[in-house]
């Protein structure tokens, strides 16, 4: 078993003297753990005041600027992207107008012949319906020409002087029939002209005799057959007699 220090120098015969000149109250007592303290706080205290100090650096740095200096600088920069993109979006827009123009070119071209359509639709119409009137004015100037010759039949036989000797029921019923004729060729426009005492019109009478007496010249002193006309178309002149 090994002895104690005290002993062990006492039996060594000499004393053990410490390492250094501070003795084990000092090193580890009150005094000690208060300079400690201090230095941690001390270290603590600047850990915090180094991002206050830089903050206000950082500050009187951003004041220290000129703000017209940096905005000239802003206006003068203008990287080589913005331009490709202002030139892209001046293209695409060029390229609209382009588009814009050709289509209201084409909608003019397709107004001028839906205009020139309906134009030609209408002069289709008219002249359909134009024909389609000739077409029945013929057919009725047809009909008419075919039952004239009966009608001038009718005339002649009324006209002659043994009408007279006729029974009168005989001539009320050829009266009748003749009657009937006229006034349905009178409903469908057609009637008949030319009256004795009437001013020759060569547009509307052929002369087919002229006298010296009987009246004034140029007036129609007996009608031998009848014109006949359709409103203002002469189907048939009338043959008269007129004075030189």
């Amino acid at each position: 078993m090994r002895a104690p220090l005290s002993a062990r120098s006492s039996a060594c015969g000499r004393r053990v003297a410490p390492r250094s000149g501070r003795s084990a109250s000092s090193t580890f007592g009150p005094r000690a753990a208060r300079r400690t303290f201090a230095a941690q706080h001390e270290f603590f205290s600047a850990l915090w005041y180094i991002p206050r100090m830089k903050k206000e650096a950082d500050k009187e740095n951003a004041d220290a600027h000129d703000p017209e200096e940096d905005a000239a600088s802003q206006l003068d920069f203008e990287p080589e992207d913005e331009l490709g993109a202002a030139a892209s979006f001046k293209a695409k827009i060029d390229k609209l107008k382009a588009e814009l123009a050709e289509c209201k070119a084409e909608r003019q071209q397709y107004l001028d012949g839906w205009q020139r359509a309906k134009a030609d639709a209408v002069n289709v119409r008219r002249e359909a319906s134009e024909q389609y009137s000739r077409a029945g004015e013929r057919e009725r100037e047809k009909l008419f020409l075919s039952i004239l010759p009966a009608i001038d039949s009718f005339e002649m036989a009324m006209a002659d002087s043994s009408w007279d000797s006729v029974p009168k029921e005989w001539r009320a019923g050829v009266e009748s029939i003749y009657t009937q004729l006229v006034d349905g060729l009178k409903a469908c426009g057609i009637e008949a002209y030319g009256k004795v005492g009437e001013q020759f019109d060569p547009a509307l009478h052929r002369a087919i005799q002229e006298t010296e007496a009987g009246g004034s010249s140029g007036q129609i002193t007996q009608v031998v057959r009848r014109g006949w006309r359709a409103e203002a178309r002469v189907l048939r002149p009338a043959d008269v007699v007129v004075v030189q």
